[in-house]
């Protein structure tokens, strides 16, 4: 069984305030083993209830992957549901599963890679 941890959880932008408007945070979470140094990069969208009804004017749509969506953006919270969402995962039997698994839910840095694609060929 794995012992997955988040190491850390970064943003570039500012925290958004928490007074009902519309508010979106760019995160991304490393993860990795516990007592192991090697991390994996995640990347989530957070946002509130508001942010998403000023995307979905209209009747039109919005797709959720990658999103997490919480009536109040803390540091705290955000933390907290990633370290929940890793622990649900941790009888995977391999890093590739738990990695595999965990991207249906954020965007894995290494999603859809291959070491087999070769170089781009320049006509």
């Amino acid at each position: 069984m794995l012992d997955p941890e988040v190491k850390s959880i970064d943003w570039v932008d500012a925290f958004p305030p928490n007074d009902g408007s519309p508010a979106v945070l760019p995160v991304t979470a490393s993860i990795g083993e516990r007592g192991n140094d090697a991390a994996d990069n995640f990347q989530l969208i957070v946002c509130n209830s508001a942010w998403i009804a000023s995307q979905v004017p209209n009747g039109s749509g919005l797709w959720q992957r990658g999103m997490l969506i919480v009536e109040t953006i803390t540091p705290g919270h955000i933390q907290k549901t990633l370290e929940a969402l890793v622990y649900q995962f941790r009888r995977s039997h391999s890093w590739t599963d738990f990695t595999e698994r965990l991207s249906r839910y954020l965007l894995w840095e290494y999603e859809d890679y291959n070491v087999y694609m070769g170089e781009p060929v320049v006509p």
